[in-house]
């Protein structure tokens, strides 16, 4: 558990934390008398301790940054697990979301509709802060101005 005064010192110097959520499925391996099996005990107390950490990062203001965890995974998965520990309410997550590419590319101008600003986003079919699913049913998709 990182002491709460280590977080107060991420979230003052800017340190980006990507948490790795996705994870904890990974980890929640036991033997089940014939094969290696999801443990849905140590799965659920993973899930517990991960819901708890993030919240405190969030409450602290640490800047959380999502990726994928890992070769061959998207960063779909990983919003889907963070969605599952229900750690963030839709508001909260779209603005960790909308929030990393600010992070992780600060000499670029994005994130925001204004004059001079990098003209690449997407449009949904509906609006992830009533249903958060809506971040999976992309309408139109635009980069740098050009409708793809």
């Amino acid at each position: 558990i990182i002491p709460d005064s280590t977080l107060q010192k991420a979230a003052q110097h800017k340190v980006v934390i990507t948490p790795t959520v996705s994870f904890a499925k990974y980890y929640s391996q036991a033997w089940n008398g014939t094969e290696m099996a999801l443990d849905s005990s140590l799965f659920e107390a993973k899930k517990d301790f991960l819901r708890g950490q993030l919240r405190r990062m969030y409450n602290q203001g640490v800047h959380l940054a999502l990726g994928a965890d890992q070769n061959g995974s998207t960063l779909m998965e990983e919003i889907d697990d963070i969605i599952d520990l229900k750690a963030f309410d839709n508001q909260e997550l779209l603005e960790i979301i909308l929030g990393t590419s600010k992070l992780i590319f600060p000499e670029r101008k994005l994130g925001e509709i204004k004059e001079g600003y990098e003209g690449s986003f997407l449009v949904l079919e509906g609006n992830p802060l009533e249903a958060i699913s809506a971040l999976k049913n992309i309408h139109m998709r635009v980069k740098d101005g050009q409708h793809l």
